[in-house]
This record gives C-alpha cells, sequence and structure tokens, in this order.
C-alpha cells in the first residue's frame, strides 16, 4: 500500500547509537533549520504506519514491524517512518534541542559515492557552504576525474 494521507508525523525510532538516531537533524540544518527541537513519542505498537528509504516507496505495516524494518537494515541511514495523525500531547516523553548537527549531509553516502563533480544548480545550489569555493574547484575536480576514468595505455 502508497502513502496515501495528506499529512504525516516523519519519525525515526530511538536506536543505541546517537548519531544513527538523530542523523537527519544535519540535512534539516542544510535547509536553513539553525535550531532544532526534538520530539521523542511514543506510540501503540499496533499503530499503522509507513515505512521506508527516503529514496524508494514507502509500505504501509505496524509500528513494532517498522521498527523492526529500521533495527534490521545494514544502514539504517535515511529510513524513515511516517505516522498518518497528529501526535497527542498525552504520547510526548521529551522535548529537547539537538547540541549540533550530526549524521550525513546531502544523502547517507555523499562522501563514498564517486560522482562526477557537478556545479549545476540543481546539484549545489546558492548559499551552501562553502559553495563558491567548490564551483571554482569544480573544473580541476573533472580533469581529475577524466584522468581517472582513462584506461592505461
Amino acid at each position: 500500500m502508497v502513502a496515501t494521507a495528506d499529512r504525516f508525523v516523519w519519525a525515526f525510532p530511538v536506536l543505541g547509537s546517537y548519531t544513527l538516531t538523530h542523523q537527519w537533524g544535519r540535512e534539516l540544518k542544510r535547509w536553513g533549520r539553525h535550531t532544532l527541537a526534538v520530539v521523542t513519542f511514543a506510540i501503540e505498537d499496533e499503530e499503522p504506519v509507513f515505512v521506508g528509504h527516503f529514496k524508494s516507496e514507502r509500505l504501509a505495516m505496524t509500528a513494532a514491524e517498522a521498527i523492526g524494518v529500521i533495527r534490521r537494515a545494514d544502514d539504517p541511514r535515511g529510513y524513515e517512518i511516517m505516522v498518518p495523525r497528529r501526535i497527542a500531547a498525552s504520547e510526548i516523553r521529551a522535548v529537547r534541542v539537538l547540541p549540533k548537527a550530526v549524521g550525513w549531509r546531502y544523502w547517507p553516502d555523499a562522501k563514498r559515492d564517486r560522482r562526477w563533480p557537478c556545479d549545476c544548480p540543481v546539484c549545489l545550489p546558492q548559499g551552501e557552504v562553502r559553495a563558491r569555493r567548490y564551483r571554482e574547484g569544480v573544473p580541476m575536480m573533472q580533469h581529475r576525474w577524466e584522468l581517472r576514468a582513462k584506461p592505461l595505455s
């Protein structure tokens, strides 16, 4: 089943790793959110939710099953749970501000991914951290990329 509700609460389960639990914070900070509040809440295990990686289709299942999917994933970065309703005040357990951004930026494997260096407005919008410096270095990075890609004769 595909997520069809018009409003969702995006969530991620609390895992043993602080970094994995709060990895999405860095991506939100990239879009101009400077102070992030973390709301920890609890819902019933049988609650219907949607779960999936941010690049794939979300599947409908219970909250307990969704948490199991994320805990069993080889790499849980980029997964999300979507709760198709508001969270009641009685379900909120804690509210706190994240001390700093942690986790991945852009997408989980950005630093390991071997991609063509691109400075187009889609790949690097204006106003990004060190955007001008990156754009100025793109011709040299592209030259290095081409040298690496050429077969040795």
